[in-house]
């Protein structure tokens, strides 16, 4: 596959996960418990959320995008209490595929920035 049909998998992907809430695409692709968990909370925390995907850079079978969630702070966060506020943080998506298909994905943020700005 090209790198672009890779990115198109990938926008997809992370589109369905977190703006469309489609949890039967977490479910298939994360059996581990704290990845659904996390899904679950994040989504119950933030009003409204929205990632956008910022920047895309594909190698080989690997594509990382660089994005950004926004909404509103509606319920406890990591341990932080909801504020009420409007909530914006940065992150990386690393994601390996096979033959289109995704096969790893690993998440990388600051969610220190996150709970210092939100209470």
């Amino acid at each position: 596959m090209s790198t672009d049909e890779d990115k198109a998998i990938v926008h997809r992907y992370l589109d369905e996960l977190w703006n469309c809430k489609n949890r039967a695409v977490a479910w298939r692709r994360h059996r581990a418990e704290d990845a659904r968990n996390t899904f679950e909370s994040v989504h119950a925390a933030i009003k409204d959320l929205k990632i956008t995907m910022d920047d895309f850079l594909a190698d080989g079978d690997q594509v990382v995008v660089r994005w950004t969630i926004t909404g509103i702070h509606q319920g406890e966060l990591k341990g932080v209490p909801p504020s009420g506020q409007p909530i914006s943080w940065q992150g990386l998506t690393r994601i390996r595929l096979s033959n289109g298909k995704i096969v790893s994905d690993e998440h990388f943020s600051d969610l220190l920035e996150v709970m210092t700005n939100t209470s």
